[in-house]
């Protein structure tokens, strides 16, 4: 039993992060020029979280979440990875960029970061029911206030209303 909840925890606690890790690149880019943004993570010896992994956990939570067949699965984990791996090449080539960041550049940056993730709803809209979708978007949406509420205030964020 304690096992178990244990495995609980640390599975809300790798989606949680995952979730921090792929909307993180929308909260990054409406912070002012020349904002730091919050600190480093301390060095714990965690390891960095790949593409996969992110795609997997996201996956796993909507297989859950949804109630996925096992046909929708298969292409939501195609979407995700898709999605995560454009999403990190996007943030790493703008990072590499040695010009300041300036309003229309930032501008550019945000409408680059919700395309993308137009994109993948719309492909999900395709693939999912309407009842999974509309659960898809609410859930999503508790989570984006939350990060948004939270960078804002420089604290992490806590679970959306009516669990994760």
């Amino acid at each position: 039993m304690m096992l178990q909840q244990k495995t609980k925890t640390s599975a809300a606690l790798r989606v949680a992060v995952t979730a921090l890790l792929i909307l993180a690149g929308t909260v990054t880019y409406a912070q002012p020029p020349g904002a730091d943004g919050p600190p480093p993570a301390s060095g714990n010896g965690s390891q960095a979280i790949t593409p996969d992994e992110i795609a997997e956990t996201q996956t796993s939570w909507m297989k859950k979440k949804l109630k996925l067949t096992k046909q929708q699965t298969e292409e939501v984990k195609k979407i995700n990875k898709q999605y995560v791996t454009q999403t990190l090449q996007y943030q790493t080539a703008e990072k590499k960029q040695t010009a300041p960041v300036t309003g229309g550049r930032e501008n550019r940056l945000k409408e680059k970061m919700a395309e993308l993730d137009r994109d993948r709803d719309n492909r999900f809209k395709k693939i999912l029911t309407e009842k999974q979708f509309r659960t898809y978007l609410k859930k999503k949406g508790y989570l984006e206030e939350s990060i948004s509420t939270a960078a804002s205030q420089e604290m992490p964020p806590g679970p959306p209303p009516g669990g994760f």
